[in-house]
């Protein structure tokens, strides 16, 4: 899923400001990673993270 998510904001940098990949790959990570650490909280650890 984080793959997924890098190279969906990678591709859309690239095709809306033309921004090089490698940067885009390095904004796509930043992106992702808190997406990626909620879902792994959920379903992993069962742990429901926007809920208190």
């Amino acid at each position: 899923m984080g793959n997924v998510l890098i190279v969906a904001v990678q591709l859309t940098l690239l095709a809306t400001i033309s921004l090089s990949p490698v940067f885009g790959s390095v904004v796509g990570a930043v992106v992702s990673y808190p997406v990626t650490y909620a879902v792994s909280m959920h379903f992993v650890w069962g742990i429901h993270p926007l809920r208190e």
